[in-house]
């Protein structure tokens, strides 16, 4: 049963420790792909407020290499990579961050508060155990965004920790405990992982670990990494600070798209659970994959469910339907 972790240290310092934190010791790795050029621009403004001291690397995957601009932050590095997967960009933009304590990694359509890395980075530093640290995210219109059942549970304990109801999804409610308390270290929860749309880690447990596995294409590697970190030793914690993400709810049209999140998600179940939850995870995708073959109203996915349950049945789960990179499909 996962259980909160309380505060520690005096709240007043914790709150001067906030106002006064400039992000000095931190590196961010930001994502770059196809976010359009104003998300771009108040992703990175904000970042340069609540941090205005880190080096960033803004990592860029898509067509284009943008211009910098005014607001974004002073001690940023430009550097593009190939769009091979999410994994490979996050983890050649934090070794371009070399000597930092704290490594954070972030999309492109992520907003944070002022307060929102403070948070973050306090609360690692109150956990030595601890090996990275992730906000409550909530999408555009103010809801909790969905990452599924179970950490929708862990979610509901950050909230609960916080004095928030676990059924409120809107952030309202958070926002007023957060503001009704600033002089108070936001709740933290121990987490099996951490979303990946924004997080803190610190550099030993990044050394630990390795990074991101990029064997990982499209999602899973968040997922794979937090179980790495647990097993050794770290401990992951969701923090009850809220930040926007304006993406992550859409999957691409494409069939690889699916494929590769069936075999990433197996994958996690492969390295981490135990044979009978291997057989059972096999078995579902073989059923889901036979019967939406022949439901599925959209051709393509038809041809997306086929291949996952030729994949479940042939077990080819070392093959990614995806080229060197994930335009080529």
């Amino acid at each position: 049963m996962l259980a909160a972790v309380e505060s520690v240290g005096d709240r007043a310092a914790a709150a001067r420790a906030a106002a006064t934190w400039t992000g000095e010791g931190l590196g961010v790795a930001v994502v770059h792909h196809r976010a359009a050029r104003d998300v771009l621009d108040a992703a990175l403004g904000r970042l340069a407020r609540a941090a205005p001291r880190a080096r960033v690397a803004l990592v860029v995957t898509g067509p284009a290499v943008p211009e910098p601009a005014p607001g974004w932050p002073e001690r940023l590095a430009v550097m593009r990579v190939e769009n091979h997967s999410y994994a490979r960009a996050v983890n050649r933009g934090l070794a371009a961050l070399p000597g930092l304590p704290y490594l954070a990694l972030m999309n492109d359509d992520v907003l944070v508060e002022e307060r929102t890395l403070a948070d973050l980075v306090a609360t690692l530093e109150a956990h030595p155990e601890a090996g990275a640290a992730g906000p409550l995210a909530y999408d555009g219109s103010g809801r909790l965004q969905d990452m599924g059942l179970p950490y929708r549970l862990v979610q509901g304990r950050a909230l609960r920790a916080a004095g928030v109801a676990p059924a409120s999804v809107d952030r309202g409610a958070l926002d007023r405990a957060v503001g009704a308390a600033p002089a108070r270290r936001p709740a933290a929860v121990r987490a099996p992982w951490l979303a990946g749309c924004l997080k803190v880690v610190a550099r030993q447990a990044h050394v630990a670990t390795g990074g991101y596995d990029e064997g990982f294409r499209f999602t899973n590697e968040d997922l794979d990494h937090g179980l790495r970190a647990a097993r050794l030793g770290y401990t992951n914690l969701l923090v009850a600070t809220p930040v926007t993400h304006l993406g992550g709810t859409s999957t691409p049209p494409h069939p690889a798209f699916h494929v590769e999140g069936r075999r990433g998600g197996y994958l996690v179940t492969e390295r981490h659970l135990p044979g009978a939850a291997r057989l059972a995870h096999r078995a579902y995708l073989v059923l889901e994959g036979s019967v939406g073959a022949l439901l599925a109203p959209d051709p393509r996915a038809r041809q997306a469910h086929r291949a996952v349950a030729r994949m479940a049945r042939q077990g080819g789960w070392g093959t990614s339907p995806f080229g060197p990179t994930l335009d080529d499909r």
